[in-house]
């Protein structure tokens, strides 16, 4: 029988819930992959913040999940399908296989995509409700989608939430997308996405993603003053919680090959 490291998962193959780095040479090239990561942001961010109109805290984390579980089926063939800078750096570092200058690549493209689909956002809800009475857009009115600190959560408070909830994502992505334990991973992963942000909409906004706070904050701020205020908390929580979950899997789950030093031997799903 062959060992647990020695069997081959159709995930390994670049199934349909894949969340590796594709190979930019073999595959379908590292401009498809960052075009994919661009798209797959951007209509995220464009649900996700259009979904806050709402107001319906568990509707808003319903968007989020599902739309994440749709892009992941859609396009983790093309890119691994990662949508989230933090998603990236635990796949990096959690994966003995992939390569730096690929993270990075899939990280700009992630942010690029997120201003897109928040100025998407803006032209959507650029409307008000009752003109007579008020010239306030929706827009407006949900701050672009924006994530905020609860009032009296002071950034400390933040940064320690979003840890947490990136850290139940990141390990969610690891164990069933990279590790490929499991085959429903986009699923999964929606489950995940739509759990933190049940728990944590009402505190933080429940980001987990520089890239889903990054691009709203661009786009509003020549609307709303104080957008940047407490934003370093939306890339310090995310990325801290990446890092926790992918050393925690890398030392402490991986399967044997990631437990070692970065491979100079690619796997089908790396970047040469």
């Amino acid at each position: 029988m062959d060992s647990e490291d020695d069997q081959r998962s159709p995930l390994i193959e670049g199934g349909s819930n894949s969340i590796r780095m594709v190979d930019g040479h073999r595959t379908l090239g590292i401009i498809k992959s960052c075009a994919a990561e661009f798209l797959a942001t951007a209509i995220f961010v464009l649900f996700g913040a259009t979904s806050v109109h709402t107001g319906n805290i568990l509707l808003v984390a319903l968007v989020h999940g599902m739309t994440i579980a749709v892009l992941v089926h859609c396009f983790a063939d093309i890119s691994g399908a990662h949508i989230n800078p933090a998603v990236t750096l635990a796949v990096y570092i959690g994966d003995s296989s992939q390569k730096l200058y690929v993270a990075l690549a899939y990280a700009f493209s992630q942010l690029m995509g997120s201003v897109a689909g928040a100025a998407l956002t803006r032209a959507s809800l650029w409307y008000t409700v009752n003109p007579a009475l008020s010239n306030v857009t929706v827009y407006e009115v949900i701050a672009g989608g924006t994530h905020q600190l609860a009032i009296g959560l002071n950034p400390g408070q933040g940064v320690l939430i979003e840890v947490i909830l990136t850290f139940l994502l990141c390990q969610t992505v690891l164990h069933v997308a990279v590790d490929r334990r499991i085959p429903e991973a986009s699923m999964a992963i929606g489950l995940a996405v739509f759990v933190d942000i049940a728990i944590g909409a009402d505190l933080t906004g429940g980001s987990m993603n520089p890239a889903r706070s990054f691009g709203p904050a661009v786009v509003v701020s020549d609307l709303r003053l104080g957008t940047w205020v407490n934003h370093y908390v939306y890339w310090v929580g995310p990325l801290t919680g990446a890092v926790l979950a992918a050393l925690s899997y890398r030392f402490l789950f991986a399967k044997r090959k990631n437990l070692f030093s970065r491979s100079t031997t690619p796997t089908n799903l790396s970047v040469s």
